[in-house]
């Protein structure tokens, strides 16, 4: 899995990106009753690519702080603003590490 932040990852699947925030969950196995513990992804959206994936992050992230704005549209830009400076900086983190 893809750690990113405020607790979503991006998990690389077979055919598809999941971006989530990752909980452990325990099941029964009804048959035989053993408990298996299991990671979901909680708020899961999926994704063709890592860079829609990334896309799908960066809007969310923005959506979630606008959620919670109350401002006029100066000021929201602003918030936009300040949302696309830290993806670019994480996804500078990114290329720095590679």
């Amino acid at each position: 899995m893809i750690k990113l932040t405020n607790g979503y990852y991006i998990d690389v699947e077979e055919r598809q990106y999941v971006l989530g925030i990752p909980k452990k969950v325990e099941q029964v196995n009804k048959t035989t009753g053993e408990t298996v513990i299991k990671t979901i992804m909680s708020e899961a959206k999926y994704y063709s690519t890592l860079d829609y994936a990334l896309m799908g992050f960066w809007r969310l992230m923005r959506r979630k702080k606008l959620s919670t704005f109350d401002g006029t549209l100066q000021e929201a830009l602003e918030v936009v603003r300040e949302q696309d400076d830290k993806m670019f900086k994480l996804l500078d983190c990114v290329r720095e590490g590679a």
